[in-house]
C-alpha cells in the first residue's frame, strides 16, 4: 500500500460544476434545493434553480375566468419573486454561485430546456 506524505492531498473534485433544481415552494422541493446548495458548496459548484409557474389555459374560457387568469399568474409571480430573494440570501450565506429562473409552463419541458 502506497503511503502518503501528510499535508498532502488531492485537490479538485470529479463530481458536478453545475446543478439544476427545480423549486415550487413546496416543503419537497425546499429540501431539494437546500441539497443541491450543500453539495455545490462541497463540491465547488453552482446551482441553477428553476421555478415554472402552471398556465391554466382552462380558466379563461369560463365567466370570471380571465379575472383568475390573472390573479393566478400575480401569485405565481409574488412566489418567484420571494423565491428569488431566498436563492440571493442563500447564494450569500453559502458563498456559492446561484442562478433563479422564473417561467411558465410545463415544468418537465422547462426544466429541459
Amino acid at each position: 500500500m502506497a503511503q502518503v506524505e501528510p499535508g498532502l492531498f488531492e485537490l479538485g473534485t470529479d463530481g458536478p460544476k453545475e446543478i439544476l433544481v427545480g423549486v415550487d415552494d413546496t416543503t419537497t422541493s425546499l429540501r431539494a434545493g437546500a441539497y443541491a446548495a450543500g453539495l455545490a458548496r462541497r463540491q465547488g459548484a453552482s446551482v441553477t434553480a428553476v421555478y415554472v409557474a402552471p398556465v391554466s389555459s382552462l380558466g379563461a374560457a369560463t365567466p370570471g375566468g380571465a379575472d383568475l387568469a390573472v390573479a393566478r399568474r400575480q401569485a405565481s409571480g409574488q412566489i418567484a419573486d420571494d423565491m428569488r430573494r431566498r436563492a440571493e440570501e442563500a447564494a450569500r450565506d453559502l458563498g456559492i454561485p446561484i442562478t433563479f429562473i422564473a417561467t411558465e409552463g410545463d415544468p418537465y419541458t422547462e426544466l429541459r430546456r
